[in-house]
C-alpha cells in the first residue's frame, strides 16, 4: 500500500509538470543555470550540442517516458490488486462456509450424542427393570413351587384362598389383603388342633411372601407388622393364644404361627399362635 501511495503521487507530480506553466518555469529555470562552467565533463558531452530548449524538450519527453511507464505499472497494480482482492472475497467466502458448515456439522454430532446418551440411558434402565422382573418372577415361581409341594388335601382346603390355576392366578390371588387373613385364620385355626405340624414352615413363608408382597405394591409404607413376641417371656392373653393342647399360662415357648398388627397404631389385628410351659 505505500509503494501504490508513493506511484500515485509520482504519477500526480508528473502530470503537473507537463502543463504549459510549469513548462515555462523550468525553461526559465535551465537557461539561467545553464554555465560551461559549471558543467562537468559527462554533462559536457551528451548535451553541448543542444539548445536550451532542446535540453528541456529532452528532459521533458524523458519525464513523459518514464509517467507513462509509472501510469503503465499503476494500471498493472490496479488489475493485480483488484485481482487479489476477488481472490481474497472468494477465499473468505469459502472459509465462512466452511466456518458455518463445520458449525452445522459441530451441532449435528452434539445432537447425535445426546441422543446416543438418551439411548443409553434407556438402555440402562430397561436393563434395570428386566432384572426386577426376572427376580420377581423366579420370587414368584419359587413360592408357587413351595405352594405346590404342599399335600393335595391341604391345597383343596386353600382352594377358596389361592388360584393354583397358573403362576400369575397363584400370585394375583394370594396379594389380596382378605385372601391373607382367611389364610392366617386357616393356618391358626388347623395349628390350634394339632394339624399341619409338618407343613408348618412351608405356611409361615408362603404367609410371609404375601404379606411383604401386599406392603410393597399396594401400600407406599408397609401397613402390615408381625407382632414382636420372644421366647422366653410371659403368656399374656390380650395378646397371645396358646394353642389347644398346651398350659394357658406361664412362659412362652415357641411361636407356631406369628401374629399380625397395623403399622401405624400398632393395634393387633391377629394374636400370635403360641406354645406355653
Amino acid at each position: 500500500m505505500c509503494f501504490e501511495k508513493k506511484e500515485k503521487a509520482k504519477i500526480i507530480l508528473l502530470r503537473l509538470l507537463d502543463t504549459d506553466e510549469i513548462q515555462r518555469k523550468i525553461r526559465s529555470i535551465v537557461t539561467e543555470n545553464k554555465d560551461p562552467q559549471n558543467v562537468g565533463m559527462d554533462d559536457s558531452i551528451g548535451s553541448a550540442s543542444l539548445t536550451p530548449d532542446q535540453e528541456f524538450q529532452r528532459q521533458l519527453i524523458e519525464l513523459r517516458t518514464e509517467k507513462d511507464t509509472l501510469e503503465k505499472r499503476y494500471q498493472q497494480l490496479q488489475v493485480e490488486t483488484e485481482r487479489i482482492r476477488k481472490e481474497s472475497a472468494g477465499k473468505d467466502d469459502k472459509i465462512r462456509e466452511l466456518s458455518k458448515a463445520l458449525r452445522k456439522e459441530k451441532e449435528d454430532n452434539s445432537e447425535t450424542i445426546q441422543r446416543l446418551e438418551s439411548c443409553e440411558k434407556t438402555r440402562i434402565s430397561l436393563e434395570e427393570k428386566v432384572k426386577k422382573i426376572e427376580k420377581a418372577h423366579l420370587e414368584y415361581q419359587a413360592i408357587f413351587n413351595l405352594y405346590l409341594s404342599l399335600p393335595n388335601p391341604l391345597r383343596k382346603s386353600l382352594k377358596g384362598i389361592f388360584n393354583e390355576g397358573d403362576l400369575w392366578a397363584f400370585i394375583i390371588s394370594g396379594t389380596q389383603p382378605n385372601s391373607l387373613m382367611e389364610f392366617w385364620d386357616f393356618c391358626k385355626r388347623d395349628l390350634n388342633r394339632g394339624k399341619l405340624l409338618d407343613e408348618r414352615e412351608k405356611l409361615v413363608k408362603i404367609f410371609d411372601f404375601f404379606l411383604q408382597k401386599i406392603n410393597r405394591t399396594l401400600y407406599e409404607e408397609p401397613f402390615y407388622l408381625y407382632q414382636e413376641v420372644e421366647k422366653g417371656s410371659a403368656f399374656d392373653t390380650a395378646q397371645h393364644i396358646a394353642v389347644s393342647d398346651g398350659a394357658a399360662c406361664g412362659r412362652i415357648q415357641d411361636v407356631l404361627f406369628p401374629g399380625i398388627i397395623y403399622a401405624s397404631s400398632k393395634k393387633i389385628l391377629k394374636k400370635s399362635l403360641v406354645m406355653v410351659d
